[in-house]
């Protein structure tokens, strides 16, 4: 999930938001820009209601992630994963064979 913030947040505000999403078992990255800080949320963000965190003060916009598992998608790494099975044994290639 990503958090836009508006201009300028008030630090006790931002400092309560990250303090709370660390209640909700949330890692938050922080990316601070020239006119707004990004918040990223890292773990399960499935519950999190984002009408509610929307309705903050300090928040410009909320963005669920629609890739939860990005990294291990054809799009982040395009090539096919072969495991090696014991001796000669290969498990990838959209099959399962054995290597003489």
């Amino acid at each position: 999930m990503i958090i836009v913030l508006k201009e300028n947040p008030d630090p006790g505000q931002l400092d309560g938001l990250i303090g709370w999403l660390h209640e909700k078992g949330l890692q938050v990255h922080t990316s601070t820009g020239e006119s707004h800080i990004v918040l990223g949320l890292v773990g399960d963000t499935a519950s999190m209601d984002i009408d509610l965190i929307a309705a903050l003060d300090i928040v410009q916009s909320v963005k669920r992630v629609q890739e939860p598992y990005k990294k291990a998608n054809r799009k982040f790494n395009p090539a096919d994963t072969v495991i090696q099975v014991g001796s000669g044994v290969q498990i990838g290639c959209g099959t399962l064979y054995h290597v003489a």
